[in-house]
């Protein structure tokens, strides 16, 4: 069998950018690129809609993501802007004139403690941001001891200001604030621009998308690569990693014990709930079982509405989305030249959705959108897409994985660091923008650089 320089686990987007830099960095190395799927780009899937494609994963890219710009112009792909309900584009929320995307007007009262609670939000955030300091962070073991929904029980009087929070929480996080960390929760915050970069509107993550679909991105990189004498093998579930063979050696075998590759350096590029599915010799770290044991998926269904008619314009909507239906946020947005709206269900919501057969989802969107828009016209549909990323096999859940009180404090520092010959990537382990293509990217090439590094010795 061929021995491998690199084995890289995952051909999602930090994966395959992984085995790309790698090849810039050190052009001559042999590498292999295993993925369970039967396709590559992980959390991102893009399907056939007539001409059009559609986006059942992630598809925004904003304009602080550096790293995702440059390869969208290095694969020669384009964007176009997000639309949005107003005719003029909002600007991204900072603390200064936060909101969570409600269409409920809040008194002078709430609107003063959710500022006042945001501006906190910011602040606080900015001493989170790296996780080399987390030891020295005043704060840290406080912060971390308790969930964002503990924290917001002593912090926030307004029922109002509560829900509006908590929506917070659950749109760009898909996450119930009862499970996440509240000191993981500022960190997020910190290295993904604050609530201006997570917000919608333009500045913020969401102000861009790909009209060819963003897994183009994994595609494009996957053929250059191919291209390049990179084995991309898909339908390749690996069971086993034995990193004790002789010669330092590193074999990765089947759930039948079949040997798959043997390889110098391996990159794991999944999520690391995925990390502890996997039989390793020896043992991973104790740190990082815990994080592959306690870290959780976010939870999140996506949804798309195609209609032969905007009957959304003008935007006058009626009361609370989250309150009429399962969609907590809305997108207006283009499918092959018909209008279609992006509903996004997410956290404890989309648990009880992905339970329902998809005739029931279907309902249940239609008659939302019937009730926030007060037309009848939201029933008359052209075509009804929906992905449960809950109960797939090889993410086990969406957007990203998360920590849970009392584990970014004691084991966050390791769940980056390389184990011998083994590097880690994916998403989860970025220092910017975690849970977005742009930390899908930052972790490939941090991997990256600790593989050449590794084969240098």
């Amino acid at each position: 069998m061929l021995l491998y320089d690199v084995c890289i686990l995952g051909a999602g987007l930090s994966g395959l950018s992984c085995a790309r830099k790698i090849l810039h960095q050190r052009p001559l190395s042999s590498i292999v690129v295993l993925e369970a799927r039967d396709r590559v780009g992980g959390r991102t899937l893009s399907v056939p809609a007539g001409a059009d494609s559609v986006d059942l994963g992630g598809q925004w890219v904003g304009p602080a993501q550096p790293k995702c710009l440059e390869l969208i112009n290095e694969l020669k792909l384009a964007t176009v802007k997000q639309q949005w309900f107003d005719e003029e584009a909002p600007a991204a929320a900072d603390a200064n004139n936060f909101s969570s995307g409600s269409s409920v007007p809040l008194t002078e009262e709430e609107d003063r403690e959710l500022k006042a609670i945001a501006g906190q939000l910011e602040g606080w955030a900015e001493s989170a941001r790296d996780p080399a300091s987390w030891a020295s962070c005043p704060h840290a073991a406080e912060w971390d001891a308790v969930s964002v929904a503990q924290f917001f029980d002593g912090a926030v009087k307004s029922a109002v200001v509560r829900r509006e929070l908590d929506l917070l929480v659950r749109t760009v996080t898909a996450s119930e604030p009862h499970d996440l960390s509240f000191f993981y929760f500022l960190f997020f915050l910190g290295v993904c621009g604050g609530l201006a970069g997570v917000g919608d509107g333009d500045g913020g993550a969401q102000s861009f998308k790909l009209p060819c679909g963003a897994q183009q991105l994994s595609l494009g990189m996957a053929e250059e690569l191919q291209a390049q004498g990179v084995h991309v093998r898909l339908n390749t579930p690996v069971a086993a990693i034995n990193c004790s063979g002789g010669g330092g050696t590193i074999t990765l075998a089947s759930a039948g014990g079949e040997v798959l590759v043997e390889a110098s350096c391996l990159v794991v590029a999944v999520s690391p709930p995925l990390w502890s599915t996997i039989t390793w010799s020896p043992a991973l770290s104790p740190a990082k079982q815990d994080v592959s044991v306690r870290m959780y998926m976010g939870s999140a269904v996506k949804t798309i509405t195609v209609y032969k008619e905007c009957f959304w314009k003008p935007f006058t909507p009626q009361g609370q989305l989250e309150e009429l239906g399962p969609v907590a946020n809305l997108f207006p947005t283009t499918v092959d030249g018909a209008p279609a709206l992006v509903g996004l269900v997410t956290a404890g919501a989309a648990k009880v959705f992905a339970a329902l057969p998809e005739e029931e989802r279907r309902a249940q969107v239609l008659g939302q959108y019937q009730k926030y828009f007060c037309s009848a016209k939201a029933l008359d549909f052209t075509a009804f897409h929906s992905k449960d990323w809950i109960n797939e096999t090889y993410s086990k859940g969406c957007y990203a994985a998360l920590m849970p009180p009392r584990l970014a404090t004691c084991c966050g520092g390791a769940v980056r660091a390389p184990e011998g010959r083994v590097c880690f990537a994916g998403t989860e382990l970025a220092i910017s923008w975690p849970g977005y293509f742009e930390g899908a990217l930052d972790a490939g090439y941090r991997a990256a650089g600790e593989v050449v590094a590794l084969l240098h010795q």
